[in-house]
């Protein structure tokens, strides 16, 4: 290596340029190889909005079309629901007379205790275990004018 005297500066280390080039493909070599690995990891996930169902039972999806999808299951006494918000908006999942702008929104089994998700992001989830029987009808808070309104019953 040589040292060059500049202007308005000290000395400078001269780098030969085919070590510069070579540092410079390791580190786009490197990053290449890290993006590839995301990039196989996310084509292979089974959950596009990237949760994992765990012990659900049931899944049920909340779209940007204001539906929940499928919009009536079923389940049995002690399975867990979980609803996934695969859209870009909030969207929650209600059964609580109260808080409904239409009583007939709202459908609980006698002994079953209102409920309420609160807001969910995009791409989050809310789950529930069933312990009491009967039809639930449940709907979203924001989108309850627009019908996202949905059904699930419970059976022994």
């Amino acid at each position: 290596m040589s040292m060059h005297a500049r202007a308005g500066s000290f000395f400078a280390l001269r780098v030969p340029a085919s070590s510069l080039h070579a540092r410079a493909a390791k580190r786009h070599c490197s990053i290449v190889l890290v993006l590839s690995v995301l990039l196989a990891a996310a084509c292979f996930s089974s959950d596009p909005a990237g949760n994992d169902d765990g012990d659900a039972d049931v899944t049920i999806d909340m779209t940007a079309d204001l539906l929940y999808s499928p919009a009536a299951a079923t389940a049995r006494v002690g399975e867990t629901v979980r609803w996934v918000n695969r859209s870009n908006i909030p969207h929650t999942v209600t059964a609580d007379p109260d808080l409904a702008a239409n009583p007939q929104s709202v459908m609980l089994p006698a002994g079953a205790a209102p409920f309420d998700s609160g807001l969910i992001d995009a791409g989050g989830s809310y789950t529930r275990t069933f312990t009491v029987p009967g039809t639930y009808r449940y709907f979203c808070r924001p989108h309850e004018g627009a019908a996202m309104i949905g059904t699930i019953v419970v059976s022994e």
